[in-house]
């Protein structure tokens, strides 16, 4: 039987989706990878809602910009439990904020987990 990819849109801030387009360009792989390179890393250190301490909040008046997260059946079941409460969007783009600090003080074991 096939696996099937469930195709989820979240939206994030247009700094953050800068923000994985220059990351994307850097380490010469798509924003779909880097995008569920993600994902991965935040499932694999228990980065969750309650632990980041994420609420529903946005800022006002920002522009967003809409991405298509492309996740197996079982990464998405665990995308949304551990967003729980907030949404996808609102867990990715704080996983994605963790990443990229963690990119940028040089911690490559981010990339250990590409599949």
């Amino acid at each position: 039987m096939a696996l099937h990819s469930k195709v989820t849109s979240v939206s994030v801030d247009s700094d953050s989706a800068e923000r994985l387009n220059q990351l994307s360009d850097n380490v010469g792989e798509s924003a779909a990878m880097v995008m569920r390179q993600v994902i991965r890393v935040a499932i694999s250190r228990e980065w969750t809602a309650e632990k980041m301490k994420l609420d529903n909040s946005r800022p006002g008046d920002v522009e967003r910009s809409v991405l298509r997260l492309a996740l197996s059946p079982d990464l998405h079941a665990e995308v949304s439990k551990s967003a729980g409460g907030v949404g996808v969007s609102r867990f990715f783009k704080a996983s994605l904020e963790r990443f990229i600090e963690l990119h940028d003080l040089g911690d490559r074991s981010i990339w250990n987990l590409i599949q």
